[in-house]
């Protein structure tokens, strides 16, 4: 047995030394492994940031309160609920039960007095969240997180028609301090606030980002055109009535109406989004698979390459423990180089990702763009583990292949890549067997709503292809290697026999380019079926010759009123065949979120093309 000490010369003069001769190899190969480590990084911190920003300002918002009732079949409820709700403020056991009526919508961010709109261009894209309370109830009190900055005028203006607090980045975003006045696109209009204080970031003014627009309940729905209606209706109950309110609720409260904690909408939403995120992680996965094949190709390079040097090794003394272990560093010097560089590459990577994926959900899902940028540690400890993890599975072969290596074998170079011809046959049928796999679970039922057995056809499908490629490049091989003598004589014929002849590097070779391929095809084809399902849509929808929105909804998610006076006026206008006013909300729908839309059923049925199937 050798000494550390002498282990370590070994490392230095086989290892290192290989390394470093093969700079441009072994740079491809670290390269390979950070790409797939950063972009699983990336991905996995942007669909943690997206969805945690939002878990944030929910928190941030509902305070104190551990119930919320809200509507689930409208956009609104009726404020004289609140009348039937006053046994809440009776509750025994906590004299601090209550309920908090409020108002949750979005507007765009117009401008501020010093910066007026220009007539006639685009409004921003900047969404601003509106929150309405009851100030002059016990809102600041019961909610412990509306933590005004100092540098306010006077508490009492948010009573004052048009005021409002806002949140200090936006504040800072738009040179605003209290006393200025800022516009807003409400619904099909614009309408201007005085700012009555600038809420801390340490307290309910960090939520949405920070673009944050509160003020009284009043004022709000004035501005809404929401006169005796509430978004919501947030309670404040004892931890051990909870239960039993919460079941009071439930069976006493009108239909149309929900109450839920303010956990359960944050889960309602990942569970909108979750096959969204799954999807980037899976693609995020399939990316780290090329690494395990590019980490394969090297190690099994330079043992081929090293075969001579290996039986040497093993007739001075070296056990197949001690050569294990050798090949094993330099897998892992790659591995860790690469996986380390990944992290810090995914970091910087995730930045740009996050808000991509943050618009995405937005626009999709949520409506509020929350791109905060913030880094989770134990995502960090997760992309290092899987790195290593895809070092070992790569390199784990070949370097098996290398403590087998009897000193007699190893003067003959090609007897790893006959191993693999003479193998060919049986990975192929592994392949087969993969290759029903993955039928069968393309047929199975999602679980959870979630296509997990379509992951597993997927990457089965990935490796299966990967198994047939030995005997597939054989056969192909020997098939064109007259062909190849004919176009291009005896080259032709020494490149198809050298090709046959390392069929282990070959075919690791191609597998790694058929994986990155398959991405770029599967993505196209995918990307390409949702541009014609939208087309299809749109063919199908109302044939109209304009489209009239509110302009809070330009360019964004968000639900916004027309006045039904500009309605009525379009319709007189001349040369107007039809107008359909059209209203689209979110409701719930068993349990799950959804959106109402309402429309004009004749216009649709004279002018239109959509296609309406009724399951009875």
């Amino acid at each position: 047995m050798f000494a550390m000490a002498e282990f370590r010369k070994w490392v230095s003069r086989l290892i290192l030394r290989s390394l470093w001769q093969n700079k441009l190899r072994t740079l491809l190969t670290i390269l390979g492994v950070m790409l797939g480590v950063g972009i699983l990084l990336a991905i996995n911190l942007a669909n943690d940031m997206a969805l945690g920003n939002f878990k944030d300002s929910i928190d941030r918002v509902s305070g104190k309160s551990n119930l919320s009732i809200r509507p689930t079949q409208s956009d609104g409820l009726d404020e004289r609920l609140l009348n039937a709700l006053r046994w809440v403020w009776l509750l025994p056991g906590n004299e601090r039960s209550r309920f908090i009526p409020g108002i949750e919508q979005t507007a765009l961010w117009a401008s501020s007095s010093q910066s007026a709109p220009e007539a006639g261009k685009p409004p921003s894209q900047e969404v601003v969240q509106m929150l309405g309370m009851d100030m002059l109830g016990t809102v600041r009190d019961s909610q412990g997180n509306m933590k005004l900055m100092a540098h306010t005028n006077n508490p009492l203006d948010i009573l004052k028609p048009n005021r409002a607090y806002i949140g200090e980045s936006l504040a800072k975003a738009h040179h605003l301090k209290p006393g200025d006045t800022f516009k807003l696109y409400l619904n099909d209009g614009i309408s201007s606030f005085t700012v009555a204080g600038v809420l801390s970031e340490s307290g309910l003014g960090n939520a949405y980002g920070g673009s944050l627009v509160v003020m009284d309940l009043s004022t709000a729905q004035e501005a809404f055109r929401m006169k005796g209606m509430l978004s919501k209706i947030d309670l404040i109950v004892p931890e051990d009535l909870l239960p039993a309110v919460q079941a009071k609720l439930e069976k006493e409260l009108p239909a149309g109406l929900g109450v839920q904690r303010p956990t359960q909408r944050s889960a309602q939403v990942e569970k909108m989004i979750r096959s969204y995120q799954y999807n980037l992680t899976t693609l995020s996965f399939i990316a780290l698979l090329v690494g395990v094949f590019l980490i394969y190709n090297t190690m099994s390079i330079t043992i081929i390459r090293r075969r001579p040097d290996i039986g040497t090794l093993r007739a001075i003394g070296f056990s197949r423990r001690q050569i294990f272990g050798l090949f094993l560093v330099e897998a892992l010097i790659i591995g860790l180089t690469g996986t380390l560089l990944g992290i810090g590459f995914g970091v910087i990577l995730s930045k740009f990702a996050a808000q991509a994926v943050a618009t995405t959900i937005a626009n999709l899902y949520t409506g509020q763009v929350l791109d905060m940028f913030s880094v989770n540690p134990w995502m960090l400890a997760q992309a290092f583990v899987f790195g290593i993890l895809m070092t070992l599975v790569g390199a784990l072969a070949p370097v098996l292949e290398a403590t087998s290596i009897a000193p007699a074998e190893a003067s003959r170079r090609a007897s790893y890549e006959s191993r693999i011809v003479q193998a060919s046959g049986k990975l192929s049928l592994i392949g087969a067997g993969l290759a029903a796999v993955a039928l069968v679970s393309s047929s199975l039922p999602p679980v959870s709503g979630l296509p997990v057995f379509g992951f597993v056809s997927a990457f089965t499908t990935i490796l299966a292809a990967a198994l047939w490629i030995p005997l597939l490049v054989k056969l192909s091989l020997t098939a064109l290697l007259p062909l190849l003598k004919k176009c291009f004589q005896t080259e032709g014929r020494l490149a198809g026999l050298i090709l046959r002849g390392a069929l282990g590097r070959t075919a690791v070779a191609i597998a790694s380019l058929m994986i990155g391929i398959a991405m770029m095809v599967s993505l196209a084809v995918m990307i390409s079926s949702f541009r014609q399902t939208v087309i299809s849509w749109v063919q199908q929808t109302l044939k109209a010759d304009l489209w009239v929105e509110p302009v809070s909804k330009f360019g964004s998610k968000q639900t916004g009123r027309i006045n039904p006076q500009a309605v009525a006026a379009i319709r007189k206008l001349p040369g107007v065949a039809a107008v359909d006013a059209f209203y689209e909300f979110p409701i719930q729908y068993h349990g799950n979120p959804t959106h109402l839309g309402v429309g004009d059923f004749e216009v649709l049925a004279k002018h239109g093309n959509l296609l309406l199937s009724l399951i009875h």
